[in-house]
């Protein structure tokens, strides 16, 4: 759930805008810069860490780079500083964690991969839904509508002071949600059962059928 919140990021980019006072064309860079590390960190580290590392260790080390980015960015006084610590966020949470849940749930279920891929894939499209509507809140909870362009002689669009001034807070109140996903992961998370002769089957499926 935690790695499929990369798709608030499309919320966020709206409040980057009005926050770091920056223009549009620089907050739509963020999405196509994420799925970028995204696959780039898959290729990296997906393969050999689903097959040799144990998943809690894996989802440890995806949510601590994954967090730890989250607290810089946001630390973070203009928004090309901000950027790459967001996005490099994301990128390595997803290259750590993304396939941990589809190989151990094919390993506990080999039978069902199917029915295995798609509770991983609800789960990974369900975080940006229920996130979505915890951070408007925090926010922008008087729902006061964007002003594009900010002013006459501005390249950005901007919401009031009073909604800018909750920036940090709704990203400290998600990055302590996210850790607690995170620790429930770590739990919750075994290694699976692995036959020999499914080895290869199963690296062949998850490969070819999962999809960021």
């Amino acid at each position: 759930m935690y790695v499929g919140c990369i798709y608030i990021t499309g919320n966020i980019q709206t409040y980057c805008e009005s926050y770091f006072k920056t223009s549009a064309t620089n907050v739509s860079l963020m999405l196509p810069t994420i799925y970028f590390l995204n696959a780039f960190c898959l290729v990296l580290f997906g393969k050999y860490t689903q097959r040799n590392v144990q998943p809690k260790f894996m989802i440890l080390v995806g949510g601590f780079c994954g967090i730890s980015g989250l607290l810089v960015a946001t630390s973070m006084q203009t928004y090309w500083s901000f950027f790459p610590f967001y996005c490099i966020s994301w990128g390595l949470l997803t290259g750590c964690s993304y396939l941990t849940g589809f190989h151990h749930l094919w390993l506990w279920f080999p039978q069902s991969p199917g029915l295995s891929s798609g509770i991983v894939m609800g789960g990974y499209g369900i975080g940006a839904l229920i996130f979505d509507n915890i951070m408007t809140p925090i926010m922008n909870p008087d729902n006061i509508p964007f002003q594009n362009p900010c002013n006459p002689d501005a390249n950005y669009g901007c919401y009031p002071d009073s909604v800018n001034a909750n920036f940090k807070r709704m990203m400290h109140t998600l990055t302590t949600l996210f850790a607690a996903l995170v620790l429930i992961g770590i739990v919750f998370v075994f290694q699976g059962p692995l036959k020999q002769n499914n080895l290869k089957e199963l690296e062949t499926s998850i490969t070819s059928q999962t999809v960021v």
